[in-house]
């Protein structure tokens, strides 16, 4: 388990990449995570509570942290979740963005096991393949920020049933 003390403010870039840790607790007071913070780190089990401070969620985080079964909860006011940020995960059940997040980066969240989303209406940009290759079901709306759904944003997601599409889509990408 990796327990980090309460006065640690800054996780940097790589910095536990490729690791064995089985399970991490972020402290309250952390306001950044480095790209590539805890990348392949393929024993890391569980969910991960992100704190109030943190305001992005960067590039390839948890890239490959293939046993993170658990939820992902944003406790906090997060603005964009970028590139590859959780790809190739074993993220199940809900996830739900929160209302100040504005973009969700290419393939943030493919490769998971997530049954459901929902999107806030602050969203304004979705990635390339964002939820592509989960276990999403049911009904998913477009916020009304979004213009482009871009190409493979939902896909291989068999048991979607339908998107409710914002006024403001301008463009449905292949």
């Amino acid at each position: 388990d990796l327990v980090f003390p309460s006065n640690v403010r800054t996780i940097g870039d790589a910095a536990f990449r490729e690791t064995n840790i089985t399970s991490i607790v972020l402290p309250e007071n952390l306001e950044y995570l480095g790209e590539q913070a805890f990348v392949n780190c393929g024993s890391l089990k569980g969910g991960i509570t992100f704190p109030e401070k943190i305001g992005s969620i960067p590039q390839e985080c948890f890239t490959g942290c293939g046993n993170l079964t658990g939820t992902i909860v944003f406790k906090g006011e997060i603005t964009e979740i970028g590139k590859r940020a959780f790809d190739y995960c074993a993220i199940s059940g809900s996830l739900i963005i929160p209302n100040s997040c504005t973009s969700i980066g290419d393939r943030a969240f493919s490769r998971n096991r997530l049954s459901s989303i929902l999107l806030p209406e602050s969203l304004a940009n979705i990635g390339e393949d964002a939820f592509a290759d989960n276990n999403l079901m049911g009904v998913i709306r477009i916020p009304e920020e979004v213009t482009i759904v871009p190409s493979g944003a939902f896909a291989h997601n068999p048991l979607i049933q339908g998107l409710i599409l914002g006024n403001q889509i301008t463009a449905i990408d292949d």
